[in-house]
């Protein structure tokens, strides 16, 4: 007969804390605030070189944007996988959120920080593409 492996998970609590540590394996879960919106997306692996790992699965770009894909492939360190992971992450995302993404992948180095190209080319290809619909002064408010 074989023997199952136990795992527990133990919660502590402290008085006026407002945080819960998890001990053991929490793959699979959700952690949400209330009210919060929530889009389950698989985890991509990557591998040294930041590609996807090799697993058979290739994210694809929405389909119908294969020149937004090759205009925004320089400022995503040339990994076209990035840039369509990206685009479907953005998919009916608003504005304010979308550069919250952005300012998240640029701290990730998932975007280029050259110079003034996540400021204004990005904004230009995202916007073109009707993409990001606020204004370019919105824009380099919300992008650091």
């Amino acid at each position: 007969m074989e023997e199952q492996d136990t795992k527990s998970v133990v919660n502590h609590f402290e008085a006026g804390a407002n945080c819960q540590v998890f001990n053991g394996p929490i793959t699979g879960c959700v952690f949400a605030m209330p009210g919060s919106t929530v889009t389950q997306q698989p985890v991509v692996q990557q591998g040294a070189e930041g590609e996807k790992a090799a697993d058979g699965d290739r994210e694809e770009a929405p389909t119908g944007q294969e020149d937004v894909v090759e205009k925004l492939k320089p400022i995503f360190y040339n990994n076209e996988g990035n840039v369509s992971r990206f685009l479907n992450e953005i998919a009916g995302m608003k504005d304010k959120d979308m550069t919250d993404l952005v300012n998240q992948w640029v701290g990730d180095k998932l975007i280029s920080d050259y110079g003034n190209s996540r400021k204004g080319d990005l904004w230009t290809i995202l916007s073109e593409a009707g993409l990001y619909k606020s204004s370019r002064q919105n824009w380099c408010r919300r992008v650091f």
